[in-house]
């Protein structure tokens, strides 16, 4: 796993004995956004699906899903934005 980034909430899933295991970023270090997985990473783990959930975890879930969010917004910008350009190229041309 090395050179891998993670961010809290990324979830792990292995095959162990037959059985799916499912393991939740919860905390690294050093501290930032991401990580990128090294020998200098420390990265704290959880079950992913764990018996009670608690306000630290729906947190970090929020603030992943939320961040997430963000990132598409920004993207669905950046292609309308896009699709602008082109419709008056087209327009400017005299193609539609």
């Amino acid at each position: 796993m090395d050179n891998r980034i993670v961010t809290k909430g990324d979830i792990f899933s292995f095959k162990y004995n037959g059985k799916i295991i499912n393991l939740i970023v919860s905390n690294y270090t050093p501290k930032s956004e991401a990580v990128t997985i090294s020998k200098n990473t420390s990265i704290i783990i959880h079950d992913a699906i764990p018996q009670k959930v608690n306000n630290t975890d729906l947190y970090i879930l929020y603030n992943k899903l939320n961040s997430e969010i963000k990132d598409l917004k920004c993207k669905i910008d950046e292609i309308n934005k896009e699709l602008v350009n082109v419709k008056q190229f087209f327009k400017l041309n005299r193609i539609i």
